[in-house]
């Protein structure tokens, strides 16, 4: 990402449009995951306009929220600090060594393949780091086929873990400085 990416990123508090971003990969994931349920209810036998109106709301229901997180996965996050740029650099690394999640630096931004399974590369964690504040995303990566949607929710588990090492890290940091 340029510079004026990350400054646009950090104003509209959402990452800029990426390979991970492509709504043909969240259409496909839908489809495998909702396809069956079409395909059984319009291929029965004996059919009746009220189950094809069932089928089709409980496929919009249900559909709905996996479309709201393809159009919310981009969000960056804030987490409060305290510290300096240059002491969130350190903190960032070390908490990512801590966690053996792989990552590379780029002008203060941690790209970070976390594994999923094994060492299967599951998700991916942009972290913008700033005084006072970090901003960070964490996302599915997918695969070839498609990010399907059941799998959305995995990556607040990792969230939850990135976080509570840091806020253990900044606050044991805080504290020999207070």
């Amino acid at each position: 990402m340029t510079k004026e990416q990350i400054e646009n990123a950090i104003v509209n508090k959402k990452l800029p449009t990426d390979h991970i971003s492509n709504p043909s990969q969240v259409v496909f994931g839908s489809i495998f995951l909702f396809g069956p349920l079409l395909l059984l209810a319009f291929t029965s036998a004996s059919i009746t306009r009220n189950q094809v109106v069932t089928c089709l709301i409980c496929s919009v229901v249900i559909g709905l929220p996996f479309f709201y997180f393809s159009l919310t996965d981009r969000k960056l996050k804030m987490f409060c600090t305290g510290q300096s740029r240059h002491q969130n650099l350190t903190t960032v690394a070390d908490t990512l060594d801590e966690l053996n999640w792989h990552f590379k630096t780029e002008h203060g931004i941690f790209f970070v393949d976390i594994p999923f399974i094994g060492s299967a590369i599951g998700f991916l964690m942009i972290v913008i780091v700033r005084d006072n504040t970090i901003y960070y995303n964490v996302r599915n990566t997918g695969g070839m086929r498609g990010r399907l949607p059941f799998f959305f929710g995995l990556e607040t588990r990792k969230e939850k873990v990135f976080l509570h090492q840091m806020e253990h890290r900044t606050t044991a940091a805080l504290q020999k400085l207070g």
